[in-house]
């Protein structure tokens, strides 16, 4: 069973290189999350009625920055129109439909501080897909673990299980100019640090209503 998809050369060359301009320029607003990367994006991260930020397991948290481009399916910041073209492209490419209903920026600094991931997780309790693009070569794998969430499964002991279970990576993916991987979003993900690069930017997908055979189809 397919793991991920991955597509390279996503975007012309001068767009991407527009955007690596955009993201690093000293007027874009990045927003620090001093505690918990994985579940601080200045929204209420929630599994029901449950907040999991700060749920997180000591030594697999890190501080990084994040830009929330749309949340619930709107449009929150002033440069999602920038960046929604990149889902364009995407469709084109897979030659399916879906929704968006988060889309987040998200950077890395340099880190000693947390060795090989931060917090396995996965992105939303709703079954989706999540997609992650990646500007520029850097290092910092994200790693795609065993364990799969099951999304009509008692919400209190997925909870659980998310902070006790144990986790086996299966696959893990380099950071590479211009590379989208997909994947399926109840897959339990985590990011890294970068180790020798300076930072690791990324955008973060998370759609609803993609097919079922998404990560095999042609």
């Amino acid at each position: 069973m397919a793991v991920s998809k991955t597509l390279s050369n996503l975007l012309p060359k001068a767009y991407l290189s527009r955007l690596n301009d955009v993201m690093t320029s000293r007027g874009f607003p990045w927003y620090f999350l001093p505690n918990d990367v994985t579940y601080g994006s200045g929204y209420e991260y929630k599994f029901g009625d449950q907040n999991l930020f700060g749920m997180s397991k000591d030594g697999q948290t890190s501080c990084g920055w994040t830009h929330v481009l749309c949340h619930d399916s709107e449009p929150v910041s002033q440069y999602y129109d920038l960046f929604i073209p990149i889902v364009d492209h995407i469709q084109d490419r897979l030659g399916c439909p879906f929704n968006i209903f988060r889309l987040r920026l998200a950077m890395l600094h340099n880190s000693h501080h947390v060795e090989d991931y931060n917090t396995p997780h996965t992105d939303h309790e709703t079954k989706h897909h999540t997609g992650l693009f990646y500007f520029h070569d850097a290092d910092g794998d994200t790693v795609l673990f065993d364990k799969v969430d099951n999304p009509n499964g008692d919400l209190q002991q997925r909870i659980y299980d998310t902070f006790h279970q144990e986790y086996t990576p299966v696959e893990r993916h380099k950071p590479e100019a211009n590379k989208f991987v997909l994947f399926d979003g109840n897959r339990y993900h985590g990011s890294s640090n970068p180790i020798s690069s300076q930072y690791r930017i990324v955008l973060n997908f998370n759609f609803h209503g993609m097919p079922d055979d998404v990560l095999t189809a042609d």
